[in-house]
């Protein structure tokens, strides 16, 4: 028996997930590139900002261009001089990479 009913419940939250996501879309096809979705008043009922961006370094890349580096000089204390003069910025291959868009629902069932 509870596992009959658990099985029920189950499609059933797969159908109002499914249904609660088209819904969600749609808004977002409303909203567009706006980031809030207000009502006749001036409330907001939804928001779809986009989340601050970072920067992502390639530490791997980074490590293999520093290695190679350090082995066509094979002086650590070379090194340190470049470390010193800021030269080290030439290791790293950076990318600024966007934030992704939040959707909020504001309204309350």
């Amino acid at each position: 028996m509870a596992c009959e009913r658990l099985a029920s419940l189950k499609r059933e939250l797969a159908g109002l997930e499914g249904e609660k996501d088209e819904l969600e879309e749609l808004i977002k096809v409303f909203i567009a590139e706006c980031a809030i979705l207000l009502d006749e008043k001036g409330a907001q009922l939804a928001t779809w900002k986009q989340a601050k961006g970072s920067t992502k370094v390639d530490w791997r890349g980074a490590f293999l261009a520093m290695t190679q580096w350090v082995a066509t000089r094979g002086d650590f204390d070379d090194l340190a001089v470049a470390v010193e003069a800021a030269a080290f910025s030439q290791f790293f291959n950076t990318a600024n990479v966007p934030g992704s868009r939040r959707f909020l629902l504001k309204t309350r069932a």
